[in-house]
């Protein structure tokens, strides 16, 4: 059972999470190089951000080729105002594992997808954090639907974004059925709300204090 100042800091991160949610331009990665890994930065207000996927990918884009996040319709949503940057995307056609990794934490950040799953066919995401659906709807391959848990949603044929929820330094996503392909790209509010911060950082004060107290 979580104690009172674990309960707290989730407090701290839910208000935090609340306060961000209204429309704002997010900052989604550069992708610049893809090797055994793949590296890009994140321009956050704090300053840059490095971005590293580890995992098997089918190609990746780094900012040439189609533009799969048009139309932009799935991705803007109240909370998100601007879809992701043109032809910057890891894809991904098989099962397993992959974990996406920050030089340093990031609140809340945002999952952009193509085109997850077939329509009768769906692909399953799994991942180590709580998700909140943030859009969906009609994309570069058309329409279809998922279906979400707390940390998982199954797709069929489904464009999108999810939020992470959290104060996270990586996040680790598993696929569960293999397809022709599907795509992704990872973002971040460039400028969290001081008053978000505010509250998230005397959530981990009150918890510090609980320590010391023991």
């Amino acid at each position: 059972m979580p104690t009172d100042g674990v309960k707290t800091v989730f407090a701290a991160v839910a208000l935090a999470s609340a306060a961000l949610a209204s429309a704002a331009p997010v900052a989604w990665t550069d992708w610049t190089s893809a090797g055994a890994t793949v590296e890009g930065t994140l321009a956050l207000d704090s300053g840059p951000v490095s971005v590293t996927y580890a995992g098997s990918t089918f190609f990746t884009q780094l900012g040439s080729g189609t533009d799969y996040f048009s139309p932009t319709t799935p991705y803007v949503s109240a909370e998100v105002s601007n879809a992701p940057t043109a032809a910057e995307m890891i894809a991904i056609n098989d099962v397993g594992s992959r974990t996406i990794t920050f030089s340093q934490p990031v609140l809340n950040p945002y999952i952009a997808f193509v085109s997850v799953g077939q329509i009768g066919s769906g692909v399953t995401y799994t991942f180590d954090s709580p998700i909140t659906k943030i859009s969906e709807g009609i994309g570069y391959w058309g329409g279809g639907s998922a279906v979400f848990g707390p940390n998982s949603f199954t797709g069929s044929e489904w464009h999108g974004v999810v939020r992470i929820d959290g104060l996270v330094s990586s996040i680790t996503l598993t696929t569960n059925n293999p397809e022709t392909w599907h795509g992704f790209t990872v973002g971040a509010n460039p400028v969290p709300e001081p008053a978000s911060m505010a509250v998230l950082g005397l959530g981990l004060a009150a918890l510090k204090r609980r320590r010391r107290n023991r």
